[in-house]
């Protein structure tokens, strides 16, 4: 014999009442119940059996409401509110120092928030979890967001490259076009290669102690074409070879050449030389293997080698005597 049913609506009021079903609006919740925001069977809720077979117990059952998006604190909520101090000297006060902290912290969300979104939508297109409104993913970015579809493809696609990038301390002033330049890179060999390139030009960027080039989405293109070059579609990724004509780039970028390994004395100096051919020897070995699958890449590699050998000639005739 199942169990008696315990009533939701309050205390029992008689036999007379026990036999008559309450009843409720249709999609209320019964009162004082610790459901409330719960959807309650609308067959339940009015009294009716689910079926013969079903027990007292199936008139507790309870639908879970569909998950509502739950909203984050906005960047304007984090900001404090404007206020000016045109005579401001000397050293933080105790309240501006939290300002501050505040108003960095939302510039430093803002920063990346390309990155944040790529992920959220790579992950809502690739569990298909937008089936619940709409049949397509770029109905829903369209519809739920404005949003063009090749935007929140190119989010989607930078996503995966910037991820081990601003984790880094290198990494922390990449940006949206910056990034978008290292997708060709990084559809030829690999999402990391592509990372790796940018980490090994912030790097080389960082050791000019200011005397080198900005950062800019145009540099970033540069060296991942170049890398293309270097390191064509098919070939095995080389972090040493990237770093190679990372260095390569910003001595065309800046007109010196690399001086991160020169020495002061003409015994090392000599002995740079020598290691910088024997690495543009391997480097052109490489492509000369590569060659017959890849002409026009190899053809352009030479091409660049030859523009190299001028100008260091060019460079040599100024300063000869």
């Amino acid at each position: 014999m199942p169990p008696p049913v315990r009533k939701l609506g309050g205390k029992n009021k008689g036999a007379a009442d026990s036999q008559q079903p309450q009843t409720l609006e249709q999609g209320a919740t019964p009162p004082v119940s610790p459901l409330r925001d719960a959807e309650w069977s609308r067959e339940i809720a009015n009294g009716q059996q689910a079926g013969p077979e079903s027990t007292a117990h199936a008139a507790l059952t309870v639908l879970p409401k569909p998950l509502q998006p739950t909203a984050p604190a906005s960047l304007a909520d984090i900001v404090p509110e404007h206020y000016e101090q045109p005579d401001a000297t000397g050293e933080l006060s105790e309240k501006e120092r939290g300002d501050l902290a505040a108003c960095e912290a939302a510039l430093d969300v803002a920063r990346v928030a390309f990155y944040i979104a790529g992920k959220a939508l790579r992950v809502i297109r690739d569990a298909k979890l937008y089936r619940a409104t709409h049949a397509t993913f770029d109905d829903y970015v369209s519809e739920r967001w404005g949003m063009r579809r090749a935007n929140a493809h190119r989010l989607i696609e930078a996503a995966p490259i910037a991820e081990p990038i601003v984790s880094s301390p290198m990494g922390d002033k990449i940006n949206e076009r910056q990034t978008r330049e290292l997708v060709p890179l990084s559809k030829h060999h690999s999402e990391q290669a592509a990372a790796d390139l940018y980490l090994a030009l912030a790097q080389q960027v960082a050791a000019a102690n200011g005397k080198g080039p900005k950062i800019t989405g145009e540099l970033v293109r540069q060296a991942a074409e170049a890398t293309l070059v270097a390191l064509p579609p098919g070939s095995e990724w080389n972090r040493e070879t990237a770093a190679e004509v990372v260095r390569t780039v910003l001595a065309q970028v800046t007109g010196q050449a690399p001086t991160e390994e020169a020495a002061d004395d003409d015994a090392e100096q000599h002995s740079w030389f020598e290691a910088e051919t024997g690495r543009i020897a391997s480097l052109a070995d490489k492509v000369a293997k590569r060659a017959d699958k890849h002409p026009a890449e190899a053809k352009a590699f030479a091409a660049a080698l030859m523009a190299h050998a001028k100008r260091i000639e060019k460079a040599v005739s100024k300063s000869a005597p």
